[in-house]
Order: structure tokens, then sequence, then C-alpha cells
């Protein structure tokens, strides 16, 4: 019996996780993988060969693992039979305890389609092994082979195997969502309340009722959201060694292997065409910012998240920049008031992620120290937050007490009430990081809290009594 690695035992691609793997730890490497990909597909293989670790967080098929420890333990001979590099096939076979022999790819081919066929039918003779396998290279070994068994196929192997009518058998796949329900997970809509900052130039400048400018923003919000989908898929293609460490985001689709890495680059690339796209037929100064913050998310993805404080500066520079773009879609002045608030604002919620994450972990391991934080640095970081808190607070009530408020309002004094009401909720905040609550994003957080919802009441009465 002999079984493919990539997609069919492991439910993702050593190559691709390889490749991930090279590129964080060395991102210059990247435009020598690529030419190495576009040329000879085998070379990127054997360089990036020695960046792949078999972990026992790595997704496996478990059906797939059962059959051959079932086929092991009657006495079948077992071959792993891969594309992969050999040194990947002898790592894995080594961990697993499972095959008694492996063929893999080296440094001068790849082990796949019709080369795979003619190794397997020179060592067994054509007809004399099973082989289990999930993509549309298997057809050739599949058409072959005596007794052809199907793990999860994609798309294209499962069209391909309907024309040729080929008989197969099929080792059920552990997960029982559909593939169109995996990919919506993976795009993390929830993540895209967010993404309602984008409304709130408008809202503040008193012309939400002009409905170009409403429609605009709305359009800039929805763009925004497909990029942050396409960039959260980047972030789990980087991550995805320490997600299946975490004991949360392990159970993300791309970590848990529901969504395969090549589909997760796909799906990310589609996301982000879309998004570019629609941001462009709104306006191009409102294209040239989501291309500017496109640039500078692949480049926390890969490089500067690592840098502890830069990660909660940049962080600030995400959630202004929906600020922004709200601004240059509905075509409104962007107060300096607002400019201030938001910047102190967001500045406690990326110091308060930063503070949950460091509580969820107990000791120093690599969920942490791929930022460069530790233990030691949460009263620092506790401060920093509420202090920046604060200073929000403060600033609002600098703009209540400014001439500038007189000019939109006709009762601004009630505005004062914002400030006890702001305080309660930074306090509230603070004091459910610190008792290790919160869970992901603060301003997620906010949209599914009762109490945020309470005061975001409260607020919306003063403004309408100040009005």
């Amino acid at each position: 019996m002999c079984v493919d690695l990539d997609g069919t035992l492991l439910r993702t691609d050593s190559f691709v996780e390889s490749l991930l793997a090279r590129v964080r730890r060395e991102p210059r490497a990247i435009l020598r993988l690529l030419g190495l990909l576009m040329t000879e597909r085998f070379k990127a293989k054997a360089m990036t060969a020695c960046d792949f670790v078999f972990t026992a967080e790595m997704p496996l098929n478990q059906g797939v693992v059962e059959v051959l420890r079932h086929e092991r333990a009657s006495g079948r001979y077992l071959v792993l039979a891969t594309g992969a590099h050999k040194e990947i096939a002898d790592q894995v076979s080594a961990e697993l305890q499972l095959f008694d022999e492996v063929l893999a790819s080296n440094g001068s081919g790849n082990l796949t389609g019709r080369r795979k066929r003619d190794a397997l039918e020179a060592r067994f003779g054509r007809g004399g092994f099973e082989y289990i396998g999930n993509s549309l290279s298997d057809i050739a070994v599949w058409r072959a082979c005596g007794s052809a068994i199907v793990a999860e196929p994609s798309l294209a192997a499962r069209i391909a195997l309907r024309i040729l009518r080929l008989p197969t058998q099929k080792i059920e796949a552990p997960s029982s969502l559909s593939k169109w329900k995996v990919f919506v997970g993976c795009l993390r809509l929830h993540q895209w309340l967010k993404n309602l900052l984008v409304l709130v130039p408008l809202v503040l400048s008193h012309k939400v009722m002009e409905w170009w400018r409403l429609l605009a923003a709305w359009e800039a919000a929805l763009a925004f959201s497909f990029v942050a989908s396409g960039l959260y898929l980047i972030n789990d293609l980087m991550d995805l060694d320490a997600d299946r460490k975490h004991p949360h985001k392990r159970n993300r689709p791309v970590a848990r292997g529901d969504c395969s890495v090549t589909e997760a680059v796909w799906l990310s690339s589609a996301c982000l065409g879309f998004g570019m796209a629609l941001a462009a037929a709104i306006s191009p100064a409102l294209a040239g910012l989501m291309g500017i913050y496109l640039l500078s998310a692949v480049a926390y993805s890969v490089w500067l998240k690592r840098f502890p404080l830069i990660d909660i500066f940049m962080l600030i520079l995400f959630y202004c920049a929906r600020i922004l773009a709200g601004a240059l879609a509905a075509d409104v002045h962007l107060s300096p008031w607002l400019i201030q608030f938001m910047l102190f604002c967001f500045l406690s919620l990326s110091a308060g992620k930063r503070v949950a994450e460091l509580l969820m972990v107990s000791s120093r391991s690599e969920a942490l120290e791929r930022r460069g934080y530790r233990q030691e640095d949460l009263d620092l970081l506790t401060l920093f937050g509420t202090g920046a808190s604060l200073v929000s607070v403060l600033i609002v009530a600098l703009y209540v007490n400014s001439p500038d408020v007189v000019q939109l309002y006709h009762h601004p004094y009630m505005l004062w009430m914002l400030c006890p009401v702001l305080l309660y909720w930074f306090t509230r905040l603070w004091m459910v990081i610190r008792h290790g609550e919160l869970e992901g994003d603060p301003v997620t957080f906010a949209f599914y809290d009762r109490a945020t919802w309470a005061v975001s009441a409260v607020v919306l009465a003063v403004f309408m009594a100040a009005l």
C-alpha cells in the first residue's frame, strides 16, 4: 500500500510550509524562491527542505492514519510515495513509524504524476500496489495501481475522476464542514465589525444623511473588510506553527488543516484583489491608501510583528487607516481632535491586546517570544495602555471646552457627560483585560459586550441632546 504525503496523509502542504518557514526566517529569500518556483521547482524544494519541521501539532488526516495502522498490523508493506523532498519525507516517516519504504523527490526532479507512476511500477509492477492520493497529479498513478483510494480529493481531482469513471474507494474526511463553510470561516467575518470605524468621520461631520456620502463610506468599509480578510489569511500562513500551539488559534481553519495552505493562498489573493478593485472604483486616493495599508500589513506579518512596541504602533496605524479611509471615501473633513483621540484610544486598545495575550500564556513559549514580549512586561504594558486611555478622555474634555464645539452643537455643555461615561468604559475594559477575560481583539470584543452597547446608547443620547 502506497500513500501520498501532502494533502493526503498531511492535511497541509509540506513544501508550502517549508517555503513559509524560510520566508519567516529570511524574508529576503522570497525573490530567489519566486524565481526558482517559476523555473526549477525541484530546486526550490531542495533549498527549503531543511526549514520543514514535523511537529505533533501538525494536522494529520486521521482517517488515513487509521487505515495505515490497521494495514500495518495486518502485515502489509507500506510505502510513503510523495513529491515532497526526500529530507521531509524521511522526517515524517521517522516520526510516524508506519512505513517500510520511502520514495520521494530529490535534487534532480519531482516525484509526481507520471514520474511517481513509473517509479511505483518499476518497484512493484503495474497493478501490484494500492495507492492513496488526493490531487489531479495522482490520476496517472490511480490508473496504474491495483486499487485506487481517495482521501479528501481536490475539486480538480473529483472532476477528473468523474470524467474518467475510475473505480475508487474513499476515506471519509475528518471534518464535517463543507468547503464553503470552511472558506467563510477563514474570512473571519466577525472581524469585519471593526471596519465600521470607516463610518466614524461621516457621522461626526453631521453629514450622514447625504446618501452618496453614506454609500461611499459603506463601500469603503466593504473594501477594507475584504482586504483585511486577505491579510488575516496571510497572517495565518505566517503564524502557522505558533497558532497550532495556541489554545484557541489552533482551531482556525488553516491551522487545523480544514483549509489547505494552497487554498488559503488563492483565497487571500481573491480577497485582496476584490478589495483593491472596489477601493479603486471609489477613488484613486482611497486605492492609494489601501495599497499603503496592504504593504504595511504584509511587512507587519512577515517582519515587523517580531519587534516589541513597534507592533503596537503598527496596529495603531492600521486602525487609524480606517478612519482616514472613511474621510476620503465620504469626502469629509477629518478633525484634528478626532485624530488625537483615536491615536491614544487605539494605543490603549493595542496595548490591551498584548496584555491579554501575555496573561493567556503562563510560560515563555514561542507564542510570546515571537513578538519579543515577556511576562515581566505585563505591568509596563498595563501602565502604557491605561495611561493612554486617560489621555484620550482628556482630549475629549479639551475638545468640549474648545470653540469648535459651539459651531456644531446647540447645547455643547451636554457633551461633558461623555467624560465620565468614557472613563467608565475604559476602566471596565482594562479590568476585563487584567482578569484574563479578553480573548482576541478589544475592538471586536466591544461589539459583543453588553456594557459597551449600554455605554454606546448613553453616548448617542448625549450627542442627540447636545444637537
